[in-house]
Formats: structure tokens, sequence, C-alpha cells
């Protein structure tokens, strides 16, 4: 009887050594690819952490191209969507807005891809487009700093400026110590104004002692087409003192051109008499 138990046992032990073969075989390869895996993650890691310094260091071409090898690898958003920026600050804007708005399916209420996509649009000089995203974004986000500050300079790209100005003010409002609001909104509440009055002074320090002296005083004044400026320079070198009349204008021709005409005299001999 002993006999025909250990007999039945055998085939079982044999098998069940083949299985436990077979599962130690599986456990190896499976640990290999985990290696191979981990070790690729790690190249990928370090490929990336490449080209953000070289985008830092503006080389885009090359940081471009490393992403670029990283996607043929592997995909992965935070490697698009810094391709898409990377060809934004490079000036290509149709490969920018491609990535980017592959990157935004997936998360369509990014607001770092949001403000990336408009900032393609202001740099691109289509302020309508960029006007469109960022209001798009302000309805689920009517507070954000960064898209109001957007909104505001699409606006003034739009010759919007009092809109402009309102949209800053608001921003002021939620934050008052907000710096290029600030800027912004004095640069925009001067370009308003038809008159304005500049002055300016210099000392040049010679390795001689002597000193020279530059100023002028100048008076500004917009008109539909243009700006218009009468200047007096003052100068003082060598013992010498003199006046000089000047008068410039920028003349409109298009929304992007214009025409500066200047024209001068003087009695002095520090400057041309015409």
């Amino acid at each position: 009887m002993l006999n025909i138990i250990n007999d039945n046992l055998k085939p079982n032990r044999i098998q069940y050594m083949k299985n436990l073969l077979k599962l130690m075989l599986v456990l190896s390869f499976l640990a290999c690819l985990a290696d191979v895996f981990a070790q690729n993650t790690m190249n990928l890691d370090s490929l990336f952490t490449e080209a953000k310094k070289k985008g830092t260091a503006k080389k885009f071409e090359k940081a471009e191209e490393i992403c670029k090898k990283i996607l043929s690898i592997k995909e992965d958003e935070d490697v698009r969507f810094y391709l898409g920026l990377l060809y934004s600050w490079d000036g290509k804007y149709d490969d920018a807005r491609r990535e980017l708005n592959k990157v935004q399916e997936s998360q369509p209420k990014n607001l770092e891809i949001i403000i990336a996509r408009a900032n393609v649009e202001l740099w691109s000089k289509n302020p309508q487009t960029a006007l469109q995203i960022i209001n798009k974004a302000l309805v689920d986000n009517p507070d954000n700093e960064e898209l109001l500050y957007l909104k505001a300079l699409a606006l003034r790209d739009l010759k919007r400026i009092d809109e402009a100005i309102a949209v800053l003010e608001h921003l002021l409002k939620i934050n008052p110590s907000n710096e290029k609001a600030q800027k912004l909104l004095r640069e925009l509440k001067i370009g308003k104004k038809k008159n304005s009055i500049t002055a300016n002074y210099v000392n040049d320090f010679l390795d001689n002692g002597d000193v020279w002296y530059w100023a002028f005083l100048q008076y500004g004044r917009k008109i539909p087409i243009g700006e218009l400026f009468a200047r007096v320079n003052y100068a003082h070198r060598n013992k010498m003192s003199g006046l000089q009349y000047e008068a410039d204008a920028y003349l409109k021709t298009s929304s992007s051109n214009y025409i500066y005409l200047n024209t001068g005299f003087s009695n002095s001999a520090l400057f041309p008499r015409y």
C-alpha cells in the first residue's frame, strides 16, 4: 500500500517542481523588465532635465530636439507641454499651438496651458483670439490675476484702452501690490493724455577733469494721425554753452507703420546749424 502512495506522489511532485521553475523564470523575466523600465525612466528624466537647462539658457533648438527625442520613445504630457513653451519662446507659434492644443485635449481646465495658449496669441499679434481664450477661462476663474493681466494686454493691443484700464483697476482691488498691473495701468493712463512735458539732464565726467553737461526740455502733443514734439537742447562742453531747437513728428501711415520727420537748427558751434 505504501508503494502505491509513493508511486502516486512522484508525478505530482515533478509537476509541482516544473510549475515552480516556470514561476521563477517568469518572476526573473519580470524583474529584468522592471529594471530595464526603471533605467529607461531614469534616462528620460535626465534627458528632460537637460532640455530644461537648454531652455533656460535660451538654446531653444537643442531643447526642442531633446523633447522630441523623449516623445519618440514615450508619450509624456509634461514634456509635450514644455515643448509647446519652447516653440512659443522661439517664435514658432504654429508649432506651439499644435503641441499645446494636444495637451489641452486631456486637460481642458489646466490654467498653465490656457495661459501659455493666450501668450502665444498675444506674441503672434492675435489679441482677439487671445481675448477669446482668456474670457472663456475667466468664467471659472474670475479673479485669477494672471488671466486678468493678460486680458488687459489683449484689450490694450486692440486699442480698447478704457476697458483695459477697468480690468487693471479690478485686478488691483484683488491684489493692490501687483507690480505688473500697477506699471501697465500707469503706462495706459499716461498714454491717454494728449499733452506731455519731458525733461532730462546728463553729466559726463572726463578723465582730464572736465565735465560736460547736456539737457533737454520737450513738449509733446498727440494728434489723430500721430505725435508732434518740440524740444530745446542745451549743451555745455569745452567751456562753451549753446542751445539747439528741434521738432519731431511721428505720423502713422497704417496700423503698423509710420513716418518719422525731424528738423532742427542752432547758432551754437556745439550743434549742427541745420
